[in-house]
């Protein structure tokens, strides 16, 4: 039995929220719930995981898309697994939605029973396509020993790793499959169908108090891309950048 505490982070959401709805009106939100209270309709991977917490974008009172996460106590870390609904795909909530995980992982506790709360220390990802390694690793700085020895015998920082990158790493880690050409959905179908593809590749990124800023900004940058719904699930894109006398507002950082 896993206790979860997930009191500690409403603040912090209710401040991204302020942030989303001054983009997008009060027709988005965000929601962060513990797993085991999530609706039958929300836009979950997998309805019979087993997860802890997740956060949720809603539109109308409908969870849209959502970043679910599943703790491991033995190595103080989270899983993460990802779904939007069809027909709000290409508007940049999952990129958004990784980003807000991430500033509010470190205030998370969660308990074994008879010891104290603990902290998350690493998110963990398993992406199962060329555009997510991609993203996770330019983005976020993910990591794992073979990115790292990949990264550093071509000279890359991985704020500066490309799409050929990408390609040359997956060429060098499963030579004969080519993932880019399925969505997430199929190709987490093959894989599980076809084993010997062997383990995704795991890419750790580290989470704590330190790196709350960055990933704050890393979530202005992602909503700044966002694409709005507005009423009867119309697109809206506005820009968040507001000038004052000629200056850009200064972006609140969560203390």
């Amino acid at each position: 039995m896993l206790y979860v505490t997930i009191s500690h982070a409403r603040a912090i959401v209710e401040e991204l929220n302020r942030d989303l709805q001054a983009k997008c009106g009060p027709n988005m939100k965000l929601i962060l719930k513990l797993y085991r209270n999530k609706h039958k309709d929300d836009a979950v991977y997998d309805k019979n995981a087993t997860a802890h917490w997740m956060i949720c974008l809603y539109t109308e009172n409908r969870c849209i898309s959502t970043i679910v996460c599943k703790i491991s106590p033995a190595t103080k870390s989270f899983e993460i697994s990802s779904k939007t609904e069809t027909e709000y795909e290409g508007r940049k909530y999952n990129a958004y939605l990784r980003a807000v995980v991430l500033v509010i992982a470190p205030y998370i506790k969660y308990r074994l029973p008879n010891r104290r709360n603990a902290s998350l220390h690493n998110m963990i990802s398993r992406p199962v396509n060329n555009i997510s390694t991609l993203l996770m690793i330019r983005n976020f700085n993910a990591q794992n020993p073979q990115v790292a020895a990949f990264l550093e015998e071509r000279g890359v920082k991985s704020s500066e790793v490309t799409m050929a990158d990408i390609v040359d790493l997956y060429d060098e880690l499963e030579p004969n499959v080519d993932l880019d050409k399925m969505d997430e959905e199929m190709a987490a179908e093959w894989m599980k169908n076809h084993t010997e593809f062997g383990t995704p590749l795991e890419l750790i990124v580290p989470v704590s108090h330190e790196t709350v800023n960055h990933y704050k900004r890393m979530v202005d940058e992602s909503l700044a891309k966002l694409v709005c719904v507005v009423g009867g699930g119309k697109m809206r894109i506005k820009k968040t950048r507001i000038k004052t006398n000629n200056k850009m507002k200064k972006t609140r950082k969560i203390k």
